[in-house]
């Protein structure tokens, strides 16, 4: 059997940007920068030039040309440059994602056209849930050319736990999961099987693509080194018969070479150096996070915590909780933060709301309990078209036909003022901001199955 794995981005091109926005007023960008460009930024390419800004625990160092403009901008709009931040709502936002311009380019993928070959889609960098309506897209233009996609596959669900190497990692980690026939857990197999094909085929335009090669036994190795000792034997036995091979094909911009192709046999036995970006993998105190329990962590566990931390720090803390936590509870989490994130976004559309709060804590006030619960928070403002109050009868209904093992208690809602705290002078203080109410419902969320 034959597979062929499509980096999205070698079928799609989104035009996302990344906004440099006043953070009085966050939802109108002053200046729009290009992903590459804001890349050579926040890696410090420009930091010569010396126009630095700091933004949520971080220095960004802009070139001299977009400081000059975005100077000129915040003039005209009467703001300064200690309100500066950094959006990434073209990103992160399905609304505005919805109405960005992309185009799709079939050329990479119109070869497999009458072939009976598997045909998966990586989305190294999107979210699912995010990019619905663009990946949608993508598939209905495959099938008018008769192609069916067999699987999308999320290796990165959270958009802040990105990095290069990371990311080739778990593709590659991924494409060796097709060619034994076993899923991986952490940095392990299991002996969960999956498809296995003799040969798969992967595209990809990034530059360091063809990387794979050297590093896909490497990563193989390693991953069987922390394998239980009966299912990595069987494995062993598998690759020896059956030999399985790699196909890397990287895709360029240059129009007499579009792609780089190399072939790997894949092969546990090979005397291969540790190649130095997988130098992370090998220590035995990192624990590589699926994305979907990092992505309840940082909601649920830390983000609202640390608000103010950078990435980085935001991420130890994700890797720190990941630890402590039993596997069996953080799936059981994980699994229904997934579904809890769809009515909550159901709720908040009717609320006119998007301002919705997790908090995961030991409860221990009910019936006397010390259990685990998942508290929410969600806030509506007058500003902001807020349309009435949902009672909690509601909620109730929606976690029944939804999540019939959970229950709600301890639901609260209120009325109360925008915090003004901030201005000393109550002549300072803007009308909008005066004349705002904020409408918050409260409840938390247990098990019934904790219950006792």
């Amino acid at each position: 059997m034959i597979s062929h794995f499509f980096d999205i981005d070698t079928l799609i091109k989104i035009n996302n940007k990344v906004w440099i926005v006043d953070k009085t007023n966050p939802n109108i960008p002053i200046i729009k920068i290009s992903t590459s460009d804001f890349n050579l930024i926040k890696n410090g390419v420009y930091k010569s030039q010396g126009n630095k800004v700091d933004y949520n625990g971080q220095s960004f160092w802009l070139p001299t040309d977009i400081f000059n403009k975005l100077k000129v901008k915040l003039k005209l709009n009467n703001g300064n440059l200690g309100n500066i931040g950094i959006s990434m709502q073209e990103f992160l936002n399905k609304d505005i994602i919805d109405n960005i311009d992309f185009k799709i380019n079939l050329n990479n993928i119109t070869h497999l056209k009458n072939k009976t070959d598997d045909i998966y889609i990586i989305c190294s960098k999107q979210n699912k849930k995010n990019y619905e309506t663009v990946l949608n897209k993508l598939e209905e233009g495959l099938k008018e050319e008769g192609l069916k996609i067999k699987n999308f596959y999320y290796i990165s669900e959270t958009f802040y736990n990105q990095n290069d190497d990371d990311i080739r990692y778990n593709k590659i980690k991924l494409l060796l999961q097709h060619l034994v026939g076993y899923r991986t857990f952490i940095n392990k197999f299991t002996d969960e099987e999956i498809t296995r094909y003799d040969t798969v085929h992967l595209y990809d335009n990034q530059y360091d693509t063809i990387k794979i090669v050297d590093e896909v036994n490497q990563v193989l190795k390693s991953i069987l080194k922390k394998t239980d000792d009966g299912l990595k034997s069987v494995i062993k036995e598998d690759i020896s018969e059956y030999k399985p091979a790699l196909v890397v094909n990287q895709i360029t911009d240059n129009d007499l070479n579009k792609k780089i192709t190399k072939k790997v046999i894949i092969d546990y036995s090979n005397l291969i150096k540790t190649f130095e970006s997988f130098k992370i993998f090998e220590n035995n105190s990192y624990e590589e996070i699926p994305p979907n329990f990092y992505e309840f962590i940082k909601n649920c566990c830390v983000f609202n915590l640390y608000v103010d931390k950078s990435e980085s720090e935001i991420d130890m803390e994700v890797k720190k909780i990941f630890k402590s936590f039993k596997y069996e509870e953080l799936e059981k989490w994980t699994k229904a933060f997934e579904d809890i994130q769809d009515i909550l976004t159901e709720i908040s559309d009717k609320l006119g709301s998007n301002n919705i709060y997790y908090d995961f804590k030991s409860y221990g006030a009910y019936k006397g309990q010390e259990i685990d619960a998942l508290s929410v928070r969600i806030d509506a403002e007058k500003n902001k078209g807020f349309k009435g109050k949902i009672s909690k009868s509601y909620f109730e209904k929606l976690i029944k036909r939804r999540l019939p093992n959970m229950i709600i208690d301890d639901y609260e809602y209120s009325e109360n003022g925008e915090d003004i705290s901030e201005y000393e002078d109550i002549y300072d203080i803007p009308p909008e901001v005066k004349n705002n109410k904020i409408w918050s419902s409260t409840f938390l969320l247990l098990f019934k199955s904790d219950i006792h």
